[in-house]
C-alpha cells in the first residue's frame, strides 16, 4: 500500500476519485465492484461505484465511462484481440485505439509460421499488460459435468469457447 500510495503522489493523483460502473448484469460484478472499492480506498483513491440498469449495461459502457466491470469468455487470443482491442472493433470497451497495434495484429494474422505468429501475440500481449485498458482482477473456473449416457464432447475445449458445449455434435447413447 506504501508503494501504491507514494506511486499515485508521484503520478500528482493524490486524493484521486473515480467511478466505476458496474450492474447486476452478470454474477458477481456488484460485489466485485464493492471489493474493489474498499481495496483502492486503502491506498487513497476512492471510487464512487455506479450501479446501472442490467437492460442497457453493455451498450452504456461502450458509449461512455471511465472505468467498468467487464468479463469476457474464453477465447483464443486472435479472437479478443480482432473483437475488443482493434480501432474499429465493435466491442472495443477500454476504447485502445492504436493503428500500430491494429498493424501487428495483421502481421500477425498474415504470418504463416505457428512460432513466428505467437511470438507477435506475445508481443501484443505484453503491450497490452503495460498499456492496455484490463484491469483484469481474477479468472472464473468452470465446472463441466455431463450425463454419463451422453456422447460427442469434446472434453480437452476451454470452457467458452468455439469448441465448447457443441450440441450438435453430441447424441445420446
Amino acid at each position: 500500500l506504501d508503494r501504491a500510495r507514494a506511486l499515485l503522489k508521484q503520478a500528482g493523483a493524490e486524493n484521486l476519485r473515480v467511478t466505476l460502473d458496474t450492474s447486476s448484469v452478470a454474477a458477481g460484478f456488484t460485489e466485485a465492484a464493492s471489493i474493489f472499492r474498499d481495496q483502492a480506498a486503502q491506498a487513497g483513491v476512492t471510487v464512487d461505484v455506479k450501479v446501472g440498469s442490467k437492460d442497457s449495461y453493455w451498450s452504456d459502457i461502450l458509449d461512455g465511462g471511465t472505468l467498468c466491470c467487464y468479463r469476457s469468455g474464453a477465447m483464443p487470443i486472435e479472437a479478443h484481440i480482432s473483437q475488443r482491442l482493434l480501432t474499429d472493433s465493435t466491442t472495443n470497451a477500454t476504447k485502445w485505439q492504436h493503428k500500430d497495434f491494429d498493424s501487428l495484429y495483421q502481421q500477425a494474422q498474415s504470418t504463416p509460421g505457428q512460432a513466428d505468429r505467437a511470438a507477435l501475440f506475445a508481443r501484443m500481449q505484453r503491450r497490452l499488460h503495460a498499456e492496455g485498458g484490463f484491469l483484469v482482477w481474477g479468472f472464473a473456473d468452470w465446472i463441466i459435468g455431463t450425463a454419463r449416457n451422453v456422447e460427442g464432447v469434446e472434453r480437452d475445449a476451454p470452457a467458452n469457447t468455439l469448441d465448447w458445449a457443441r450440441f450438435d455434435r453430441v447424441w445420446l447413447a
